[in-house]
């Protein structure tokens, strides 16, 4: 066993061994960090109290962790890390429940790969200089709060921490609706997120990429648009991680009124893997703005 104190939660998780592999290998192979198999292989083999432990403080949510607890094989436990379960949970326990044949010979791993695997065709709107954009081709896109490996590691152990709740502003119950609370609410903190934010139409992406991004004065930047791939599982928006709506944004730009697919999140990383074609736009793209001037509560910002 990894650790004999079931209470305590090991190093390696928060700022050890194995968030210095998973950086590397997202960095390196393009392996997103929370479907690598390394990360999974550590969570099972913790105690079953440990990695309970560990859930609870991910999610402080303790009616998911005790009720997925129940439901699962001991076995996979671990895949309950992992964003795309939690906010999709009740899709996955149907999913569970009616592939029992599939599931029973499945490591967590392989399950969550089986898992809304169909990736959504998405684009991430940025403004880059072109050197900026080669290390981009190399390495794909980090979240901004995940940049270097010790902001990345910075990200799991406010993941891991029991208190993670009570030492943010907003109360939220874990960092994934902290992240995205920050980001809806003041996009001055965008530059912490461990979140990325990703759009249904070409058109939102490039133009909060670009008016969004603080960087409009800069020499040598310009709008950048990344049409992505990816997995269903890895994509949430407001209402499914938070588990309640929060607003009806609509947004206009050049007279065009956009209402559904505005704003999605991925966790952490985005691998040139799963990047499909790059458009590097010669001027600034029309600016977006709220439409019509009514928001149902505070969450109005978007990047």
């Amino acid at each position: 066993m990894v650790e004999s104190n079931p209470m305590h939660i090991p190093e390696g998780l928060i700022s050890g061994e194995l968030t210095t592999k998973l950086y590397h290998d997202a960095q390196i192979q393009g392996i997103h960090p929370f479907e690598n198999p390394n990360l999974y292989q550590f969570l099972d083999e913790l105690k079953p109290a440990t990695l309970e432990t560990l859930l609870n403080n991910a999610w402080q949510d303790d009616a998911y962790v005790n009720h997925f607890t129940n439901l699962l094989a001991t076995s996979h436990w671990s895949l309950l890390f992992h964003p795309g379960i939690y906010a999709n949970m009740t899709e996955f326990q149907n999913w569970y429940e009616t592939h029992p044949s599939v599931v029973c010979n499945l490591s967590s791993i392989e399950l969550i790969k089986h898992f809304k695997a169909k990736p959504l065709s998405l684009y991430r709107g940025m403004t880059l200089t072109a050197q900026e954009l080669d290390l981009i081709n190399k390495q794909g896109i980090f979240a901004p709060g995940c940049l270097t490996l010790t902001t990345f590691t910075n990200y799991f152990r406010r993941l891991t921490d029991k208190n993670q709740a009570q030492t943010n502003s907003f109360s939220s119950p874990n960092i994934f609706i902290q992240d995205i609370i920050y980001r809806l609410a003041y996009s001055t903190t965008l530059a912490k997120s461990g979140t990325l934010s990703l759009s249904s139409h070409e058109e939102v992406a490039a133009s909060v990429g670009y008016w969004n991004s603080n960087r409009t004065n800069e020499k040598d930047v310009l709008p950048v648009i990344f049409e992505v791939q990816v997995p269903s599982r890895l994509i949430y928006d407001e209402f499914t991680i938070m588990k309640d709506k929060k607003g009806d944004l609509q947004i206009s730009i050049a007279d065009k009124i956009f209402s559904q697919g505005i704003e999605y999140f991925m966790p952490t990383f985005l691998p040139t893997q799963m990047i499909t074609a790059i458009r590097v736009y010669p001027n600034p793209p029309p600016r977006w703005s709220v439409y019509p001037k009514v928001v149902h509560n505070e969450y109005h910002q978007l990047g």
